[in-house]
């Protein structure tokens, strides 16, 4: 019986170094996607941000072709 425990000793611990090494990869696919989302999410904000100053040119500029209106009447 001595014989055999190291065996199923061996054994177990090579079975759960596969099972953590199953876990690291699935953690570092879902650590890869979430970086991914946050890249995303992140290119997303900034559009956003170039929008509203876009946005916010135009109001300026509208607001000089006004007064430069009401300054010529």
């Amino acid at each position: 019986m001595e014989i055999v425990r190291p065996a199923a000793k061996r054994n177990s611990l090579r079975y759960e170094e596969r099972v953590y090494r199953r876990k690291w990869k699935e953690k570092g696919r879902r650590g890869e996607e979430g970086g991914e989302r946050e890249r995303r999410e992140e290119k997303e904000e900034e559009e956003k941000e170039e929008e509203m100053r876009k946005e916010e040119g135009k109001e300026g500029k509208e607001e000089v072709e006004q007064e430069e209106e009401e300054k010529e009447l």
